[in-house]
């Protein structure tokens, strides 16, 4: 029995044809892979360029920062340094304000001293003279006590003029030979000086022994 011989180119084409299905579905897959590889190079190189991207982003960040920190940190002392002067000036001002007043108040005493002395002046030697009422004498004389005391709490005292003549306190304004007294001392008093604090109000009028 003889084969059919259209069976034959029949299946010879369809062997063909599957082959050639074959050979385009392996182009096709082929292809496939490399547009997929393709992609995949594009998708590592974007991530590449992203990460390049991000470093240099986080790069100049850095720089940034380091460059703000050094900035912060110079306002920082210079604000510092503005504070201490400040803070330096205020405190000499302060100070310098304090010592006027004080200079303000001890010249006013001062002053108010000055004006009474020759009231103390004569209330010394209105005591001095002789009065036959001991009572009013007493009495003035404790008078006389207070009115010192007060001066003294305000810083008013008299000038002790006994032993070595001072310039400092003292003003000689006579001289005397004494043979019985060392040189510069003092013989006698003429008038009696007076202080405020450590400030001379009234030199001490003294005799002295040459």
């Amino acid at each position: 029995m003889s084969a059919n011989p259209n069976i034959n180119e029949e299946n010879i084409k369809d062997a063909q044809n599957q082959g050639a299905e074959n050979e385009v579905q392996n182009e096709g897959v082929k292809d496939t892979e490399g547009v997929n590889e393709t992609l995949k190079n594009e998708d590592n190189s974007k991530d590449t360029d992203t990460n390049k991207v991000e470093e240099n982003q986080n790069d100049e960040l850095e720089i940034n920062f380091e460059e703000q920190f050094i900035k912060v940190s110079a306002e920082k002392e210079e604000l510092e340094d503005r504070f201490k002067r400040l803070a330096a000036e205020y405190d000499n001002y302060r100070k310098r304000t304090l010592k006027e007043k004080e200079m303000i108040y001890s010249d006013a005493i001062s002053d108010f001293a000055i004006a009474l002395l020759p009231v103390i002046d004569d209330f010394e030697r209105a005591m001095e003279c002789e009065c036959k009422d001991k009572a009013f004498k007493d009495g003035m004389e404790m008078v006389f006590k207070k009115f010192k005391e007060f001066l003294a709490k305000q810083g008013i005292e008299e000038i002790e003029a006994k032993g070595e003549f001072d310039p400092e306190f003292h003003s000689a304004i006579m001289h005397v030979e004494d043979p019985n007294l060392p040189a510069n001392y003092i013989s006698m008093v003429l008038q009696k000086g007076y202080k405020y604090k450590d400030k001379v109000i009234r030199h001490t009028l003294v005799q002295v022994a040459n």
